[in-house]
């Protein structure tokens, strides 16, 4: 014995399951990006900035006299390539005073001998 009800009368007629399938965007992009990425165009032009790089490199390389053992022209490279230069040597407050003041008495002696000079 069976009651009727709604959901036994509509179990017939009811249509088959429908299996959607989401893709994600981002997973579209990526495919995209590679598949643009892959293009002959764009791998010709990032080619030749590589290789005109690497050209940048080796002249500045050899007009800098680069040697092993050259730390600055490494400083250099490294800088010219996106590296930080290095901070600046610091002074103590109390040398750095001392030696403003060495360098304002040498400019007086100077003036004072230039002015001597002028007078005869």
């Amino acid at each position: 014995m069976e009651v009727e009800t709604l959901s036994s009368k509509l179990k017939d007629k009811r249509p088959p399951v429908q299996i959607i399938q989401h893709k994600s965007k981002k997973r579209i992009s990526k495919i995209q990006k590679t598949n643009y990425l892959k293009s002959d165009t764009l791998n010709s032009k990032t080619d030749e900035k590589v290789n005109l790089r690497k050209l940048q490199n080796e002249i500045f390389k050899f007009t800098t006299h680069f040697d092993a053992r050259n730390t600055k022209a490494k400083e250099q490279l490294a800088i010219k390539l996106g590296a930080k230069p290095r901070k600046k040597d610091n002074l103590n407050y109390k040398q750095l005073k001392e030696k403003l003041k060495q360098d304002a008495e040498a400019k007086k002696i100077k003036k004072n001998f230039l002015n001597c000079l002028k007078q005869w």
